[in-house]
C-alpha cells in the first residue's frame, strides 16, 4: 500500500521549486536600475538617508498595492469568464 504523503511531498517540492524561481526572477528584476532606482537614489542625494529609505517604502507598498488589486482583478476575471481560465490552465 502506497502513502499519499509521498505524492504531497513531490507536489510540494514542484510549487517550492516554481516558487524560488520567480523570486530569484524577481529579484533580479527588482535589482536592475530603472525609474524607482533613480527616484530613491534622487531623494537619497537631495534629502539623506531617512528620505531615501521612506522613498523606497513608499515604492515597495505601492507595488504590494497594484500587485494586490492585479491578482484580484485576475480572480474576478477567471471567476467571470470562465473560459479565459480553462484556455491559462491549458497554456501551462
Amino acid at each position: 500500500m502506497e502513502s499519499t504523503a509521498f505524492l504531497a511531498i513531490d507536489w510540494l517540492h514542484g510549487d517550492l521549486a516554481i516558487a524560488a524561481f520567480i523570486a530569484g526572477v524577481w529579484t533580479v528584476t527588482v535589482l536592475s536600475p530603472g525609474p524607482n532606482l533613480l527616484a530613491t537614489l534622487h531623494t537619497t542625494a537631495r534629502g539623506g538617508a531617512r528620505a531615501g529609505v521612506t522613498t523606497a517604502a513608499g515604492i515597495g507598498l505601492g507595488t504590494a498595492i497594484w500587485s494586490g488589486l492585479s491578482l484580484a482583478g485576475l480572480a474576478v476575471l477567471f471567476e467571470t469568464v470562465t473560459w479565459a481560465y480553462t484556455v491559462v490552465k491549458l497554456a501551462g
